[in-house]
């Protein structure tokens, strides 16, 4: 009998210690992570989606960017890909700390003072509302379907100067209102992609006062380099400014202020900072450059 009671007050014991456990537990997670529906229950984004697709017809050119637009009250709200945004469009993104909100650079006018979008998280990708940022720069867009069609104001490049390219050097572009613009590279060269148009008196001065100087080259530099032009062509509402870079540079544009637009080239990391963007419940995405050799590479985790 003794046995048979030891061994009911043992179970009891276990199941006891087993229950305050998991209960502890499982405060503890909801502590540490609270619960997505309930998140999404209090978010003002979680308003379904009266329209999405994956191109954008920006001022006649096929763009393969994801967008979506969704209702909130009685204002229909678009939102681009913040990818999409930070790459193709010239909306650099900043470090957040809160994923439904995400501080960016684009030609605010007090250039201390960082423009915060709105967030909402699809299954694929977290899109940003640039309801307001558009109608304030003059965009217009129409949807049909799965379609964007988004149009700028005519934007005039007003000027472009060349300082010290292509080693360590600067490109400074001069609008005369806000546009989206787009910046590349190859090991080679780089390529600034401007939504607005030059004139051809001004290409015309652009392409002949301003060759590259060869003496700026170290003599370990990539020799492509020097054989490379520097020049600026305008066509089809687009404006390019092609230019060449040395080995490990990288190029990275910003703004300075809301009608000018710099380009610099270096090999220092110390000018490119590195970005930790709260992307989703539990989800970060980070960015740093590294150093390999003489190139230098951004590593995505």
């Amino acid at each position: 009998m003794n046995y048979q009671r030891f061994y009911l007050i043992a179970i009891a014991s276990m199941a006891t210690h087993f229950y305050i456990t998991f209960c502890v537990a499982k405060i503890a997670r909801a502590d540490a992570q609270p619960d997505l529906a309930t998140q999404t229950t209090r978010n003002p984004s979680a308003n379904k989606f009266v329209a999405q697709g994956t191109e954008i017809f920006l001022n006649g050119k096929t763009l393969n960017i994801p967008w979506g637009q969704w209702q909130v009250g009685n204002s229909l709200r678009l939102g681009i890909s913040d990818t999409a945004l930070d790459r193709q469009l010239g909306v650099e993104l900043f470090t957040n700390s809160n994923y439904l909100t995400q501080p960016v650079d684009w030609y605010a006018a007090d250039r201390n003072k960082k423009v915060s979008l709105t967030a909402k998280i699809s299954r694929q990708y977290r899109y940003l509302d640039i309801t307001d940022i558009a109608k304030n720069s003059g965009w217009k867009w129409q949807i049909s379907g799965t379609k964007l069609q988004l149009n700028t104001p005519t934007t005039k490049v007003i000027n472009v100067r060349n300082d010290n390219i292509p080693k360590n050097g600067k490109i400074t572009v001069k609008l005369d209102r806000s546009t989206p613009w787009k910046l590349s590279q190859t090991p080679t060269e780089a390529y600034l992609t401007i939504e607005g148009t030059a004139d051809p008196a001004l290409l015309s001065q652009l392409n002949t006062a301003l060759p590259i100087d060869n003496n700026n080259l170290d003599p370990d530099d990539d020799p492509t380099a020097a054989k490379l032009d520097y020049k600026v062509t305008s066509n089809n509402s687009q404006t390019i400014v092609q230019f060449p870079i040395v080995k490990g540079q990288r190029a990275r544009a910003k703004l300075l202020s809301p009608t000018i637009l710099e380009v610099t080239s270096d090999t220092n990391l110390a000018n490119i900072p590195d970005r930790e963007i709260k992307w989703a419940p539990g989800l970060r995405w980070r960015q740093k450059w590294v150093k390999l050799g003489v190139h230098n590479f951004p590593v995505t985790i």
